[in-house]
């Protein structure tokens, strides 16, 4: 991890928590974080610490072309089965109601619109360049059909913006300001956006992360490597149950904060891999932040603070 800002621990910045001192706490360059534990660019996000998911159409090794095939085809049924389609407010009332507690998130999609969320795309005035700017658009659509596969615990809606008078209304409601776009909701509350085309096949992965509880295709939640605190008590609770000879990391976060969520899955897969050496807790400052913060020293987040 390269460090951009640290600051040693002095006798005026150690703050016993739970029997234990502050080490010392950092910054991360969140870029460096991603670059060793996110899988390249549109092609989905982490399933383990080396490997990610591919989104390809060829056959797996060893598989015949009629394997492959039927593949596809029991593919395709799964996400029929997974993704639910609304057209009306109503409609995604009723998911949004059906959702309850899990995370539930919701695609915006078009035939014809593929932006990229930083103003005007001029290239729509040319029909060839129209045609490969929907490229990176078909890519998000096959991440969100893979997604909704393998996160049997969260729900996945899609709703197509093909100016209809109910998709208007469905758009404004939703206040859609680029096609496409990501919404992620829990409790019936929107949580998390992400706007156009740009580095959303990377941004899903890493809310589904962020605001779920699993893993791609795996049984464990992710709360088994990185639990997740809220309070200064869960704090000291969390730093008493580790052995003494363990270094704890705690992940200071906000629901809010998009370089929170981008740097999570990077926090899972050191966890993972550092089982036995160093226990990783996620704490979410959403509620009397700024109170927490001035007790912990935090200026921003994301801020990792390290005890032993």
């Amino acid at each position: 991890i390269r460090v951009f800002r640290a600051r040693p621990a002095g006798l005026s910045d150690c703050r016993s928590q739970g029997g234990r001192k502050t080490v010392f706490q950092i910054h991360t360059s969140i870029s460096t974080l991603k670059r060793d534990f996110f899988c390249p660019r549109n092609h989905g996000f982490l399933n383990d610490k080396r490997r990610c998911l591919r989104f390809r159409n060829s056959a797996f090794s060893g598989e015949s072309s009629e394997e492959a095939f039927a593949r596809r085809l029991r593919e395709s049924q799964d996400v029929e089965d997974r993704v639910q389609f609304v057209e009306t407010i109503e409609g995604f009332e009723t998911q949004l109601d059906k959702a309850g507690q899990k995370l539930l998130v919701l695609e915006i999609s078009s035939d014809e619109v593929c932006q990229t969320g930083t103003g005007e795309d001029p290239e729509y005035y040319w029909e060839e360049d129209k045609k490969a700017s929907l490229e990176p658009c078909i890519t998000l659509k096959h991440v969100f059909q893979r997604c909704a596969r393998n996160c049997p615990d969260t729900v996945f809606v899609a709703a197509l913006d093909n100016e209809t008078e109910n998709s208007r209304k469905l758009m404004d409601y939703l206040e859609v300001r680029y096609t496409p776009s990501l919404f992620f909701y829990r409790a019936g509350k929107r949580v998390w956006k992400v706007e156009g085309v740009n580095d959303a096949a990377n941004d899903l992965g890493e809310g589904v992360l962020f605001y779920g509880d699993k893993l791609v295709q795996s049984s464990h939640p992710t709360s088994e490597w990185v639990p997740t605190i809220s309070s200064k008590d869960q704090l000291q609770q969390f730093l008493v149950e580790q052995p003494p000879n363990l270094l704890a990391v705690v992940d200071v976060s906000t629901s809010d904060c998009n370089p929170c969520v981008h740097v999570f899955p990077a926090v899972v897969a050191l966890a993972r891999s550092l089982e036995g050496h160093v226990k990783f807790a996620r704490f979410l400052c959403d509620s009397n932040s700024a109170e927490t913060f001035r007790e912990l020293g935090v200026v921003e987040v994301p801020t990792f603070i390290f005890y032993r």
